[in-house]
């Protein structure tokens, strides 16, 4: 018999999880989040979306959107350090350019790297 202190419930963040793909469930939002209409995943804090996110990179190959010729990028938002960055060039305060801004470091990132 053994307790409940020796039981492996995975790490808090789906980021330092080791091994997420051996006991990840392929829930609603999974299959939402894989749709060729679903364009952007939000939710609350802990809500699953780094889980969803590193699973969807992982099974790549068996998500239909996520086949060739479509290109997945595998980034996840640093969006605190985009709006730091936009605040202290004083360029703007705005929501709408750190989106731009971000998608723009993304485009530049996937450039470089071809």
């Amino acid at each position: 018999m053994f307790s409940l202190d020796e039981i492996d419930f995975g790490s808090v963040a789906a980021q330092q999880e080791t091994h997420l793909s051996s006991y990840f469930y392929r829930s609603g939002a999974f299959i939402q989040a894989g749709s060729v209409n679903t364009y952007l995943v939000l939710g609350a804090k802990g809500a699953g979306k780094s889980a969803i996110f590193k699973m969807l990179f992982e099974l790549k190959n068996e998500v239909r959107s996520l086949k060739h010729p479509h290109i997945g990028i595998n980034d996840e938002p640093q969006l605190r350090e985009h709006w730091e960055t936009l605040n202290n060039h004083k360029l703007s305060s705005s929501k709408v350019t750190l989106w731009r801004f971000y998608f723009a470091s993304l485009i530049a990132y996937r450039l470089i790297n071809e």
